[in-house]
């Protein structure tokens, strides 16, 4: 048996009826295979045609979308830093206020600058004193305790207890003057305690051993110990 040939009606107006009788029978087939043709390419071409609009479209929104985010982003960024600043002003008021409550308790010793070599000679004295007595020096901080070997030419000889070896820390005097300088750049009698050393032990050291340093707060003050 032959291969089935579908077939279909085609409906024409009196007009196209009388050209399509002066078409050869041959050619009428080919004619309407043609035409059909023409519009399966033309209609795949406007598909493209569409598709290609569409692949557009996604593309400006896809960008849209990432300069979205890029503000989001930015946006986000700004707030965090925004929030920073205003924590970092809070703080600074904060620090003014206990910075301005401190200095009215040390009136009397107020912009008292000081002699560099005078200042570290009572730390030395003082700390032939803990030699001498072996007393214990307590970082409330570290919770370490030191006792004061020796002091030689100046140079302060610490024993940290915690360590199990006999290496001895040095506590030299450079160190211990530009403390000094920098607490009298400050006016000599209060200083935030990271401008006035920034080797913890040091501060510990000094505080110690000076008459007049203590802490308070984030402070360190000149101003008389009990029972100094």
């Amino acid at each position: 048996m032959g291969s089935y040939m579908p077939k279909r009606n085609i409906y024409l107006n009196e007009r196209d009826v009388e050209t399509w009788d002066t078409l050869p029978s041959g050619e009428r087939s080919k004619l309407l295979q043609n035409v059909l043709n023409n519009y399966q390419e033309h209609n795949f071409r406007r598909e493209d045609g569409e598709n290609e609009k569409l692949y557009q479209k996604m593309y400006i929104y896809e960008n849209q979308l990432q300069e979205a985010r890029l503000i989001f982003q930015k946006y986000w960024e700004y707030e965090v830093k925004f929030e920073e600043c205003e924590t970092r002003v809070r703080d600074t008021g904060t620090e003014i206020e206990e910075e301005f409550k401190i200095k009215l308790q040390t009136t009397p010793y107020y912009d008292r600058t000081h002699d560099v070599q005078n200042f570290v000679d009572m730390i030395i004295i003082k700390a032939n004193e803990y030699a001498k007595s072996k007393k214990v020096i307590i970082d409330e901080h570290d919770k370490e305790e030191y006792i004061i070997e020796d002091v030689i030419d100046d140079v302060i000889y610490l024993n940290k207890l915690s360590l199990k070896s006999n290496k001895l820390i040095t506590i030299n005097p450079k160190p211990l003057m530009k403390a000094i300088e920098n607490l009298n750049n400050k006016g000599g009698t209060l200083i935030r305690i990271n401008q006035f050393s920034e080797s913890p032990l040091y501060r510990l050291i000094i505080v110690e051993l000076h008459p007049e340093l203590q802490y308070v707060s984030q402070w360190i003050t000149l101003q008389p110990k009990d029972g100094d």
